[in-house]
């Protein structure tokens, strides 16, 4: 009887490895669903033939969570290239890009110039880099072009990041940007005066930034990181776009701590700006008061992930509306 237990013992391990290697070799199951998709693009995605069915697929395939590397965030991105200008679409390639970009894939930068100006064009926004255009009689606004120094990382990361590399950071940066999170310590202490006079600090902090930036003081991936973080202080839209574009530059130049987390608070509060949901839980209900929690503002969980969200330095939505305070991984 022990020598049959053993027997039975070793053919059932024997079984179970064979099971796990022929797992193992099988294509993974989110690898499979990306490729049946890629399999119908061509017939389903593309004018004139859109098929409302193919992009419920691929949504569903957002949604379930398992897209976790650079290469599958940015293969979900181009079949997420739907040809019209509609916002809630064309934000998903996007924000696709931007965690492949977070999880190290080169070609995913290349692409981030033109899906940025997709996405403004598609809220009635300037493009920043003029990469769309319709021809004569176009009612696109003029594009407003980035600052050199963004534009510079835009059109070739890999030299910018050279270049970053060899450079020193910027003192005068570090400097307003301390004094920007020095009056942040505790809002609950500061008094009405005291919160009108941080305004008028923050509006003189961002006026010496972005002379800084105009005369192309930015440098490193720090650099475009502080500067950042100073203007997503601002009070309105270009000043967050701005912090954006910023942050987005601090990442693709390797800074995988402050400057990716902010290419994802900077974005929400953008949005947030001209009345739309955020998407990554970064921005709270406002609130003075220093007895109450704050809790995660509207945020629409459409066709986006938590490993998005991870790629980018934030922690899942759940973890973030249990305590607001949490933060994402520091990888």
């Amino acid at each position: 009887m022990k020598i049959e237990l053993r027997v039975g013992t070793t053919l059932l391990a024997a079984a179970l490895l064979a099971s796990v290697l022929r797992a193992n070799d099988a294509p993974p199951a989110t690898d499979s669903a990306l490729a049946s998709l890629e399999r119908r693009a061509p017939a389903e995605s593309q004018l004139p033939n859109l098929n409302p069915g193919f992009w419920s697929d691929l949504s569903r395939l957002i949604d379930s969570d398992t897209l976790s590397t650079g290469d599958q965030f940015y293969r979900a991105a181009a079949l997420a290239k739907w040809p019209a200008f509609q916002f809630r679409k064309t934000r998903v390639r996007y924000e696709l890009l931007l965690a492949a970009t977070a999880r190290g894939h080169a070609a995913a930068q290349g692409e981030l110039t033109d899906a940025w100006d997709g996405l403004l064009v598609s809220i009635g926004r300037p493009q920043r880099a003029g990469t769309i255009s319709f021809g004569p009689g176009s009612e696109l606004p003029a594009p407003d072009m980035a600052p050199e120094c963004v534009a510079a990382v835009y059109k070739d990361p890999a030299q910018a990041a050279k270049k970053a590399a060899a450079a020193n950071n910027n003192a005068e940066v570090k400097a307003i940007r301390d004094a920007d999170q020095k009056v942040r310590q505790d809002w609950s202490k500061l008094s009405t005066a005291d919160m009108q006079r941080v305004g008028e600090e923050d509006r003189a902090r961002a006026v010496r930034i972005r002379a800084i930036i105009g005369a192309g003081g930015l440098r490193t991936a720090s650099d475009f990181a502080n500067a950042s973080l100073v203007l997503q202080h601002s009070e309105a839209f270009a000043g967050y776009e701005l912090a954006h574009e910023l942050a987005v530059c601090s990442l693709v130049l390797g800074d995988r701590g402050m400057g990716r987390w902010l290419v994802a608070a900077t974005y929400d509060r953008m949005l947030g700006s001209v009345g739309l949901d955020q998407r990554f839980g970064t921005q709270g209900e406002i609130t003075f008061s220093s007895s109450a929690k704050p809790t995660v503002a509207e945020t629409d969980e459409r066709d986006i992930c938590d490993n998005e969200r991870l790629a980018l330095g934030c922690p899942t939505l759940a973890a973030k509306r249990a305590n607001f305070y949490t933060h994402g991984p520091r990888d």
